[in-house]
């Protein structure tokens, strides 16, 4: 049987492959995607890495977002 801890670990580790892949593609999906998924990380009790997965989902959408601005014109 899986515990919470393991079903979180599982969201934030995938949270945060989420805001990786909105630094390169899709941040206005990716991005929120990583956000949510790290907030359920979080709750379902792997605290420190839901964080880091919020932080990183947020950062990394907004920063790509504001590089695609700035390239396009």
């Amino acid at each position: 049987m899986m515990h919470a801890k393991d079903r979180g670990r599982k969201m934030t580790n995938l949270a945060i492959v989420f805001a990786c892949l909105s630094w390169v593609v899709l941040p206005i999906v990716f991005g929120p995607a990583a956000v949510i998924l790290g907030i359920k990380g979080y709750f379902l009790g792997d605290e420190k890495r839901g964080i880091i997965a919020v932080v990183l989902g947020v950062v990394f959408s907004v920063a790509s977002t504001v590089v695609a601005m700035v390239l396009m014109g």
